[in-house]
């Protein structure tokens, strides 16, 4: 019998079992737990000692060895374009990595953004339902506005069965009367970045003369609010943590009372080898804190309070998406889209497979002039499944993480960032014991939520 991947928790007095395979969760009795605490639970004499039961919980479904994915159906037709309009901004964010993109020029033509609309489109992306187009990395947006229109003008002037959805991230310092202006008179999305209160906020993102941008940032929040003047219109924000940050709870409240109705907050990630963010010395702060959010999204979602955790719900967010995988037990057998069907391109149209990988020349994926570099360049990347890494195939957690970053990989030669890989188990943890307390506290609630998650996978 072969060796299935669980895990073992303890949900208010009651054993609670997480099935990696089937992504089911299920309790067991007290006399059933020796069986699960056993590095090989799943050998010929272990399980003589257990017959009867394991038979009862394979014939619900459990603990079997399910067929493995087919790679080549996993495409959902949605591509995802991150165009690098420009290199430059007024900021000096302690984080930032676009200073060390090498790249000329620094701003991007209206007419290599065309192209590569185009390239996309009527390439490798022509049987393509969706395009994503988002100005979101690289410098500040605004610092090239006239890309972010002729983009959006182009996309709603092609005749063709593809749904565009065009959006750009600002830090707001360079909102004018004639930004807002596009704003109201588009759908175009918008997100802002702003990283909690003006404390928190300004130790980070400082002008280059080193003062703080908290008050022009929120300024410039309440105008898009304005601007957008439509209830169905949100504006979406992008909260950066770094790992001495206290109180998410704190943090995601704030936001969504300043008019943010979707939060995406993500703990700052390394640029290179050499200089480790996230150590030893600081993950158990960052799991301390995750430990109350999820503990705070369960008392509101108990309570029959939904506007803190639609904030987070979502795919954008590690938390919210494992409560969707796990709710909903959709596996995700990659880590994310990169390479695939999502694509980073920087000013001179030299394309990558994500934002981050832009930093580093030598895994450029093609140019939209000449192309891609070889035919198997994108098929090499479907072949980085969760399952072709020794590490990440025999984890418990690995059809809800989809594996370690592809980035973080390339830069720590291949390996996965086991301080990281920690945090998502912790979070993916928590959203298990998370759930099953909701079963057992009120099914009518959890039945509700079942509900919010069925909506959003639909419309994704």
């Amino acid at each position: 019998m072969e060796k299935i991947n669980f895990l073992l928790t303890q949900v208010e007095g009651k054993n609670i079992v997480f099935d990696g395979e089937s992504l089911s969760i299920f309790e067991i009795s007290d006399q059933m737990v020796p069986f699960f605490q056993t590095s090989e639970i799943l050998d010929n004499k272990t399980k003589e000692s257990f017959e009867e039961e394991i038979e009862y919980l394979q014939n619900q479904g459990y603990l079997r060895k399910l067929k493995s994915f087919d790679a080549k159906k996993i495409n959902t037709k949605n591509y995802y374009l991150s165009i690098q309009n420009t290199l430059e901004c007024p900021l000096n964010c302690s984080y930032c990595f676009s200073k060390r993109i090498k790249c000329l020029p620094r701003k991007m033509a209206k007419e290599t953004s065309v192209e590569i609309v185009d390239f996309f489109r009527n390439g490798i992306g022509k049987d393509a339902n969706n395009f994503e187009i988002y100005f979101t990395s690289g410098g500040e947006p605004l610092t090239n506005f006239e890309v972010i229109k002729e983009v959006y003008n182009y996309c709603n002037s092609l005749d063709d069965l593809i749904k565009y959805d065009i959006g750009f991230t600002t830090n707001g310092v360079l909102i004018n009367e004639k930004v807002l202006d596009f704003i109201e008179k588009t759908d175009i999305r918008v997100a802002m970045s702003i990283d909690g209160d003006i404390e928190k906020h300004d130790k980070n993102r400082k002008y280059i003369d080193g003062r703080g941008s908290y008050k022009d940032t929120m300024k410039a929040s309440r105008m898009i609010i304005n601007a957008m003047n439509s209830p169905e219109r949100k504006l979406y924000v992008f909260s950066v943590i770094m790992p001495e940050d206290n109180d998410y709870v704190s943090r995601l409240k704030y936001m969504v009372d300043s008019g943010f109705e979707k939060v995406q907050m993500k703990v700052v990630r390394d640029c290179d080898n050499t200089n480790k963010i996230i150590n030893k010395e600081n993950i158990e702060n960052i799991k301390v804190n995750y430990t109350k959010l999820a503990d705070f999204l369960k008392e509101e979602i108990l309570n029959n309070r939904w506007k803190y955790v639609m904030a987070l719900l979502d795919y954008n967010n590690f938390l919210g998406q494992a409560m969707i995988r796990i709710i909903s037990g959709k596996k995700a057998l990659y880590r994310c889209e990169a390479g695939k069907t999502k694509f980073s391109i920087l000013p001179n149209g030299d394309i990558y497979p994500c934002d981050f990988y832009s930093m580093y020349p030598e895994t450029k994926m093609g140019n939209i002039k000449s192309g891609f570099i070889d035919d198997s360049v994108v098929g090499k990347w479907y072949e980085k499944t969760c399952d072709s890494y020794e590490v990440c195939s025999t984890c418990w957690a690995k059809y809800i993480c989809g594996g370690s970053c592809y980035f973080s990989r390339y830069i720590n030669k291949g390996k996965q960032n086991e301080l990281v890989c920690e945090i998502n188990k912790h979070i993916i943890t928590l959203v298990i014991q998370m759930v099953s307390s909701l079963k057992i506290n009120n099914n009518a609630i959890f039945k509700r939520l079942e509900k919010v998650v069925e909506s959003i996978i639909s419309y994704r």
